[in-house]
């Protein structure tokens, strides 16, 4: 689906009379990650929006950290909306979906039925948890993937050996980790995942 300058590939499943239901994604993930839970929600008459979002399709992957910030994702979704004809839709979000969600809802509150966040806090909770608790410690691959070049190399290193282990280490089961890891292998995907995480500075600004 063209949505600006930029082709998201897009999913939609159910049939065209439903509520919408549009379902972000998190990192390093895609689409596919609804896989089972998307059947459930046409079962009950919703008709599901699927994106990869920004830098996963391959048609939208911009270079530079100032196209991946949660204002430039969240107008990608509106784009979507826009593109089916939808005034308003649920809008479910996970991880980094998640934040996009956050951001839709402040943003463009009137554009949603209902929002749902899975996994992400609040973007004040989270910032207050960095000065409050531990959180900045256990937030600091955040720092690191600001750095050129280098957590590419890294994650990708022998395979993605390292991303796959985490991964797994984090629950996902192996099936899972390989699909998501390979997909990363595309041109200019992993960059385009992690410039997520370097445009927080200039959310943030």
């Amino acid at each position: 689906m063209r949505v600006g300058e930029l082709d998201l590939d897009v999913r939609v499943e159910g049939g065209p009379d439903g509520e919408v239901v549009v379902l972000l994604h998190g990192f390093p993930q895609h689409a596919g990650e609804w896989d089972e839970v998307w059947p459930a929600l046409v079962e009950a008459g919703y008709r599901v929006v699927l994106p990869d979002q920004r830098g996963y399709s391959p048609g939208a992957r911009p270079a530079g950290r100032a196209a991946y910030t949660t204002g430039e994702l969240a107008r990608d979704v509106l784009g979507v909306l826009d593109g089916l004809g939808v005034d308003r839709a649920h809008v479910v979000g996970h991880d980094w979906g998640g934040a996009v969600a956050w951001r839709l809802g402040a943003d463009a509150p009137e554009r949603l039925r209902t929002l749902t966040v899975v996994s992400t806090p609040h973007p004040r909770a989270l910032v207050r948890s960095l000065v409050t608790s531990s959180q900045a410690a256990r937030s600091w691959y955040m720092g690191f993937f600001q750095l050129p070049f280098l957590p590419e190399t890294l994650l990708m290193a022998r395979g993605g050996a390292f991303l796959r282990r985490s991964l797994r280490n984090g629950g996902l089961p192996a099936d899972r980790v390989d699909h998501y890891v390979d997909g990363l292998h595309e041109p200019d995907c992993l960059s385009g995942a992690l410039n997520w995480y370097r445009a927080l500075p200039l959310d943030a600004g």
